[in-house]
């Protein structure tokens, strides 16, 4: 399906009055395969070469990691049973027996080197990611032991990845770039085709080690447009809506035959400023900006309370969040204060800034509620879109003065803190931040053994960031999804589409 641009407001409208209308159709049962709509595509399946939430929250049911985490974040065992602390630096895991790839090679110890290796690789898109990861080396064809930079009590969070990422060697060795449109996991599922930007198709695995899953093919459908998401859900073409933009909870909340699965997300959204880009790479600009942005309000209204507010860089499911410290939006709206801070910083007539956004519906209404409120204080903020690609390598290569983008809710604090390092500039640090005080708190408590020690450390870091205030948080996700009620044993989790127990009934 290929991409439309989004249509102007007379059109806007008629699709939301014919999909009112479409309340009272009723959608077919869902039927195998199984078909979930999601609005990011699917480009690269090589989890060294993706950096979509969306592939891997997909791509769990092909793809598995060695630790995985329930719905309420407990760390759970996934290909690996157990584990222990061997030293200060090394972690022991033993693995699951009897496990192979799709290819028949099999999952082993070997296997885990090689794909913890290929992950912390530079050529790796999640080099950044595994900067704590020193090496690991075979003790047995069952056992392997991880070695961490320095103590790393995070190591859970960091083998938890949300991209998974043990696939078979044999295959990225035999498929070379094809391995890119055909990833060999050990998951329930299979891939059996991949169109970039429109269809992924997989089909369960006869001999999976967890048993074999009772849907036995699913497709994951990129629909760009919501109006037309939702069309297709309400029409039968669709059984599953992965995510449900807030201005249509009402309305599918209406109908008999659709259950709304809902609870928190992975996912928090981000302003982020471009710091190393004037007037932003103030401190004191920043601080006027936020104090001059309702965010509250743009919660309430514009996204409809489809989450919560906290400070500037920890939300409440990450470990190490401080409800005391860090519960309460920092910058309450204030467009007073923002003027005065303005002038006390040689713009008391204001300046022209862009808003650059991915082709987002929710995210234009959040830049179109910033560039309203903004130019209360004298900022003129202009609003520029690109297609999602084209946006994160914009973002990564800091084209931007200001964007919204989302980052982690959960985990562990060291899973979202590099986000802030200088060393991460050009990857995951999208506001360019760089402070050599707060890259040394960061490297400190990520080898802080001490739990207490360590939260006074991510204490002081968060402080010291929310004075700096290099971005700004919208919204900690309420995830929404939407599900034909003849699907049964769909679990919301903030982190997978997870299909091993899912069924489809009448």
């Amino acid at each position: 399906m290929k991409r439309t641009p989004r249509p102007p407001v007379l059109l806007r409208l008629v699709l939301v009055m014919v999909s009112a209308l479409l309340v009272f159709v009723t959608p077919t049962l869902a039927q195998d395969p199984l078909v979930l709509a999601v609005r990011t595509p699917l480009l690269n399946l090589d989890p060294t070469q993706e950096s979509s939430s969306t592939m891997g929250f997909a791509m769990i049911n092909v793809m598995e990691n060695l630790v995985t985490t329930s719905p309420d974040g407990a760390y759970e065992p996934m290909l690996a049973t157990s584990w222990e602390v061997v030293d200060d630096t090394t972690w022991r895991f033993h693995l699951r027996e009897g496990v192979t790839f799709h290819d028949g090679t099999p999952f082993n110890a070997e296997a885990v080197v090689f794909n913890l290796d290929r992950m912390a690789a530079p050529e790796s898109l999640h080099s950044s990611n595994f900067g704590w990861y020193a090496g690991a080396s075979v003790v047995d064809d069952l056992t392997v032991d991880i070695s961490t930079n320095g103590a790393y009590p995070g190591i859970l969070s960091g083998l938890n990845f949300y991209i998974p990422f043990i696939v078979s060697p044999t295959a990225v060795e035999v498929l070379g770039d094809d391995f890119n449109s055909a990833p060999v996991g050990t998951g329930p599922y299979r891939v059996v085709s991949h169109e970039a930007r429109n269809l992924t198709v997989v089909e369960a695995v006869d001999d999976y080690w967890g048993g074999v899953p009772a849907v036995k093919r699913a497709e994951f459908l990129y629909v760009p447009e919501d109006n037309t998401r939702l069309a297709s859900y309400m029409t039968g073409e669709v059984d599953v809506l992965t995510f449900v933009e807030s201005s249509q909870i009402p309305l599918l909340g209406m109908r008999d035959d659709t259950v709304l699965v809902e609870g928190p997300s992975d996912l928090a959204d981000m302003l982020w400023f471009n710091t190393q880009k004037p007037p932003l790479d103030s401190a004191t600009v920043r601080q006027a900006l936020a104090y001059g942005i309702d965010l509250d309000l743009i919660l309430e209204t514009v996204l409809e309370n489809t989450g919560t507010r906290y400070g500037v860089a920890l939300a409440p499911g990450v470990w190490g969040f401080d409800p005391e410290t860090m519960g309460a939006s920092p910058y309450p709206y204030d467009p007073e204060r923002a003027r005065e801070l303005l002038a006390e910083a040689g713009f008391s007539d204001g300046f022209d800034i862009e808003f650059l956004i991915a082709d987002r519906p929710e995210h234009a209404r959040i830049a179109e509620a910033v560039q309203g409120q903004l130019a209360d204080i004298g900022v003129n903020v202009s609003i520029r879109t690109l297609d999602w690609g084209t946006f994160l390598s914009a973002t990564a290569a800091g084209e931007h003065e200001l964007m919204v983008v989302g980052t982690y809710a959960f985990g562990d604090a060291d899973r979202i803190l590099p986000e802030f390092e200088s060393s991460s500039i050009g990857s995951r640090n999208r506001s360019l931040y760089s402070n050599a005080e707060i890259d040394a708190l960061i490297a400190q408590q990520r080898n802080e053994l001490d739990a207490d020690v360590r939260r006074e450390l991510i204490k002081e870091i968060v402080a010291r960031l929310t004075e700096e205030a290099p971005r700004l948080m919208v919204r900690a996700r309420k995830q929404v999804q939407a599900v034909n009620a003849s699907v049964q044993g769909y679990i919301h989790h903030p982190a997978k589409f997870d299909l091993r127990n899912v069924t489809i009934g009448n």
